[in-house]
């Protein structure tokens, strides 16, 4: 149980990260003013 815990948070990080970057890539790309960060 605590195997499946520890692989199921390694691959929810990498999901969010790979997540960010593409957030972070396409505001970029489109150089928007990221209102929603204020």
């Amino acid at each position: 149980m605590d195997r499946f815990l520890a692989i199921f948070s390694v691959q929810l990080m990498q999901r969010a990260s790979v997540v960010a970057c593409c957030l972070f890539t396409t505001r970029t790309r489109t150089s928007q003013v990221p209102e929603d960060l204020s």
